[in-house]
């Protein structure tokens, strides 16, 4: 048993889950391509010149602007290309993945927050003996079961 892997969510190899994360991080890496080539040769020409550069046919440069290229060939515009091309193409990638992990925490956070203040709510309603409003045997269990549904909504 790997230890390491206890407490950590694996898409599992093959699923349509991490088939779509792949074909998104491969979207991300073409477009990073596709903007540092063009970049590079002023707009003219870009897959023609790619194509020259790595041996391959114009329409398998234009076929890596839109879908990414090969790990091997990507390896291999790394090594030509130096730290621009990782500093424009790659390092985006893993900073996208830190902005969506920032705004997911910053959501949870808001989410637990306003969790705690409707549950302090409800005691201080509970405490309080419901202030005229009747039986509150029945309103517990619809707060409590919107306040959950409403959290289901907003997590989704």
């Amino acid at each position: 048993m790997n230890i390491g892997m206890l407490g950590k969510e694996r898409v599992k190899r093959g699923s349509l889950a991490s088939k779509l994360a792949c074909a998104d991080v491969a979207k991300h890496i073409a477009q990073g391509v596709r903007r540092y080539f063009r970049e590079k040769h002023n707009f003219e020409k870009v897959r023609e010149k790619v194509a020259a550069d790595y041996g391959v046919s114009d329409r398998q440069a234009g076929t890596w602007f839109r879908s990414g290229p090969p790990m091997p060939r990507l390896a291999q515009m790394i090594a030509r290309e130096g730290m621009a091309f990782v500093h424009a193409v790659i390092h985006p990638i893993a900073h996208l993945k830190d902005i969506n992990d920032a705004r997911l925490n910053a959501r949870q956070a808001a989410l637990d927050a306003q969790l705690a203040a409707e549950q302090a709510d409800l005691a201080a309603d509970l405490s309080s003996g419901g202030a005229g409003r009747g039986s509150l045997a029945g309103r517990r269990v619809s707060v409590i079961g919107a306040l959950k549904a409403r959290l289901r909504r907003e997590a989704a």
